[in-house]
């Protein structure tokens, strides 16, 4: 039987390991907890290249929720050592959304998640230099400008491909609204 100290000490390495690698969608899911929908192109009613850059933008999402995590983790640490990462992490998916072609119809919505995006980068880089410099990082999520901004955004994109796809699946409208939702801090 581990002695309760020796007990902690494991947990918080194995803890610190967890946070160190990058989570997998499913476990950036189960963290904030929500539901996650899966868009589904083979049951979808849109066409095959509406379909096909929907997927790629949600897969695009996903990475997005997987950053979120890591970054609030990161931001919540002790240690700055992952807080580079991060924001890397951000510039990277930021580049693969704006250089993912779409539709007319769901460019609206692509630029908008990418705007939140760049959001949710200045947010964490914001917070981390207030955290490099010994402040204490802003907590207060609702109160955050960059976050209620980026929030609005991604309300915006919901929106937006409602609009533009009021005859798909229902299903595939929940999927809009899961891997949105899941993006945003809020």
């Amino acid at each position: 039987m581990m002695k309760p100290v020796v007990f902690l000490v494991f947990i918080l390495m194995v803890h610190s390991a967890a946070n160190a690698s990058e989570l997998t969608v499913e476990e950036a899911y189960q963290a904030i907890p929500h539901k996650r929908t899966v868009f589904d192109t083979k049951a979808s009613t849109l066409s095959t290249l509406q379909a096909d850059a929907l997927q790629q933008l949600f897969d695009l999402a996903d990475r997005g929720i997987v950053l979120r995590v890591q970054g609030l983790r990161t931001l919540h640490s002790t240690s700055s050592s992952g807080e580079h990462s991060v924001l890397l992490g951000y510039r990277t998916l930021a580049s693969s959304v704006t250089s993912l072609r779409v539709p007319a119809e769901i460019e609206s919505a692509r630029n908008l998640v990418l705007q939140s995006l760049q959001l949710h980068q200045q947010y964490f880089a914001t917070q981390f230099h207030t955290k490099q410099s010994g402040g204490k990082p802003d907590t207060a999520l609702r109160q955050n400008r960059d976050v209620t901004q980026a929030s609005q955004k991604l309300i915006a994109a919901y929106g937006s491909l409602i609009k533009a796809f009021p005859n798909e699946t229902a299903l595939n409208r929940q999927a809009f609204y899961d891997y949105l939702c899941a993006l945003d801090f809020l």
